[in-house]
């Protein structure tokens, strides 16, 4: 038992051994501290000028636990450094567990030091950081550096696939309204926008976002126009009978460059009228009235 002005004190020497039983009444948190320390061989390290009081009056299972109690209930921190106890106000324990600290450099890409810093901070409330020319410094106790080296790793990778990017994507002949829809469906954040080619007709789209989603959209497009069935070739005669078929070959090869047209041969070409004009039977010119060539 730890206690305080007459209270008896019994417990077990070894600070892992048994239950303690702790009895304080209006008594400074450093006292306790300093009581829980000589009767249990503890080191604690006490960084803090607060002279608050506490009662207890709890038994706990080992001297962790002990200082974990007395601390909470002054309103103070701890963390434990090997076999040493730290105990400081929450806003002062930073600079009070430096002397324990590693300092070390993490190669991150460019501006991602910068864009983790906030982050990190807030992760690691114990250690600083010090960005420097896409480098961090970071001095920190050495379980945390465990700790700081996977945390900067994975927000390294996921800063990576959540920049915004921008990627091409050929779509030949598919509706990019139609690619649109698709896309919104899937990836709510990728944005598309028509590139235009040759003629001022829609060649491609662009596609804008997070790195990792603007590439799943890009695989989707490109799987959309792979797997379009082509359009079968169409062949049409069709009888001219006001025009030039000639000015029309033209006029679609200028107008229309995936239509082939050509003229007929004399043996597609209509038939002529079964009749003979009325001029031409007065006149002389020509057969019978019957007659046609």
């Amino acid at each position: 038992m730890i206690g305080a002005a007459l209270a008896p004190m019994a417990f077990a020497q070894s600070p892992n051994s048994g239950p303690i039983r702790m009895v304080f009444s209006d008594t400074q948190v450093s006292t306790v501290l300093k009581a829980i320390g000589t009767r249990t061989g503890a080191n604690i390290v006490f960084a803090g000028k607060d002279k608050a009081m506490v009662t207890l009056n709890v038994t706990v299972l080992n001297v962790e636990q002990a200082v974990q109690i007395a601390t909470s209930a002054a309103g103070l921190s701890f963390r434990r450094v090997g076999q040493l106890y730290v105990v400081a106000p929450s806003e002062q324990m930073r600079q009070a567990l430096e002397p324990y600290t590693q300092r070390t450099k993490f190669v991150l890409g460019p501006g991602v030091a910068e864009r983790l810093l906030p982050v990190a901070k807030e992760a690691f409330p114990h250690a600083s950081f010090q960005p420097l020319a896409g480098e961090l410094y970071v001095r920190a106790l050495p379980e945390d550096l465990v700790e700081i080296r996977t945390f900067l790793t994975r927000m390294d990778s996921i800063s990576d696939q959540t920049q915004q990017v921008t990627e091409i994507v050929p779509i030949g002949s598919v509706s990019p309204e139609e690619l649109e829809k698709v896309i919104a469906s899937v990836y709510a954040d990728v944005k598309l926008s028509p590139v235009k080619g040759d003629g001022n007709a829609t060649a491609a789209v662009a596609v804008v976002g997070p790195r990792n989603n603007a590439m799943g959209a890009r695989e989707v497009i490109e799987r959309i126009v792979r797997d379009r069935p082509v359009d079968a070739m169409v062949y049409r005669v069709y009888e001219i009978k006001y025009s030039s078929a000639t000015n029309l070959v033209k006029f679609l090869a200028d107008t229309m460059k995936d239509v082939e047209a050509f003229t007929a041969p004399e043996s597609y070409s209509p038939p002529r009228a079964a009749f003979q004009p009325l001029g031409a039977s007065l006149s002389g010119q020509g057969g019978g009235s019957g007659g046609g060539a």
